[in-house]
């Protein structure tokens, strides 16, 4: 077999753990690579084991670079766990590539290669190109809740909006009987909805949302205030029904916890129904930049999202569009915020007056 090759040279300094304790195949530094994986995974997370993985992944492949696809695979999977996405995806691409075909193959299981690129690709922006793996990944499991989901979020980022509103209503549909469906769910339809024009079931999407994550909440003791809450007081108010907007608003608010930290969407409550000023939302996105640099561009997004929101209900359209292109032009953004903010940038420029 391959795997019984030797490997001649290894990483200068490196010394192998106790599982094999003079490594000499392929296979043996497989092993080794996977009991790396197996302490990153049971310690919390050390990435110092990861990158062991890695750089016997990388050793492996630097001396038999056609030889083991399934080593490809392998590192990817540990590229995406460490956050490097577009590393990941040439990896797949490489898999895929090198694996044998028919007769002989294929050996590596593609339905699989297929999700996990899409969920690489989805994570840095392309979604076509997740849309495309989902569905390739469903033709050998076409009722998968999770790969429904997965492709309706692409397909929502992709902009087709009519093809996430469908994929939404089968994870819906596809939802375990005795089980409230996710409130993203009907979160994400109900955006899907908002960029159609469907605008009366998309708020009924978004009362949905609020009941299903209600029920979590009695589960968890919980209470707060979410954009879904948020983008149900737009809607509300778009449709002309300010005064429903603002009593349901009132009453969430009233029910949910008191923050005792920074709360954006809480505080964007209180500018929605003028007990804040704008400058809570920016005043919000600069006290959490300090606490977590690493996501200073989803905060930022998150207050032009909150600020945009807020001009669409005030009839702002212009002001609106202008907070709402801020958002898309990010690089950084919190789930689902830039496919809210194209929806309803696709709902204001519907209607010129």
């Amino acid at each position: 077999m391959k795997r019984s090759l030797l490997l001649a040279a290894f990483i200068a300094g490196w010394t192998a753990p106790a599982l094999a304790d003079d490594p000499k195949t392929v296979e043996d530094y497989i092993k080794l690579a996977q009991q790396k994986e197996a302490d990153f995974y049971s310690s919390g997370g050390h990435y110092r084991d990861l990158e062991d993985a890695v750089d016997i992944y990388s050793a492996i492949l630097k001396q038999y670079p056609k030889e083991f696809p399934e080593v490809y695979y392998y590192r990817a999977e540990d590229y995406s766990a460490a956050g490097m996405e577009r590393a990941a995806i040439k990896d797949y691409d490489k898999a895929l590539e090198l694996d044998a075909p028919p007769p002989k193959g294929p050996y590596l299981k593609h339905d699989a290669i297929y999700k996990d690129r899409g969920e690489a690709e989805k994570d840095v922006g392309e979604y076509k190109s997740a849309v495309a793996d989902f569905t390739r990944a469903m033709q050998s499991h076409p009722n998968d809740l999770e790969l429904v989901d997965d492709r309706a979020e692409a397909r929502l980022g992709a902009g087709d909006c009519a093809g996430a509103i469908s994929d939404y209503s089968s994870a819906i549909e596809l939802t375990p009987a005795g089980e409230t469906p996710s409130s993203l769910y009907y979160d994400g339809r109900a955006v899907g909805r908002i960029c159609t024009g469907d605008l009366e079931p998309a708020l009924e999407d978004f009362r949905s949302a609020i009941k299903s994550e209600q029920q979590l909440n009695t589960q968890t003791h919980m209470n707060s205030i979410g954009t879904t809450n948020l983008n149900k007081w737009v809607l509300l108010t778009h449709l002309g029904r300010k005064a429903d907007a603002d009593q349901e608003l009132s009453a969430e608010l009233a029910a949910a916890d008191t923050p005792k930290d920074i709360d954006s969407e809480y505080d964007a409550a209180r500018y929605f129904l003028g007990r804040a000023d704008q400058a809570v939302l920016f005043s919000d996105a600069e006290a959490l930049k300090k606490k977590q640099p690493s996501a200073a561009g989803a905060f930022q997004s998150d207050a032009w999202y909150y600020a945009g929101l807020k001009a669409a209900a005030d009839g702002s359209k212009a002001e609106a569009l202008k907070d709402f292109h801020k958002v898309l032009a990010s690089r950084q953004s919190t789930m689902g915020t830039p496919e809210a903010a194209h929806a309803w940038s696709v709902e204001l420029q519907r209607h010129r007056h």
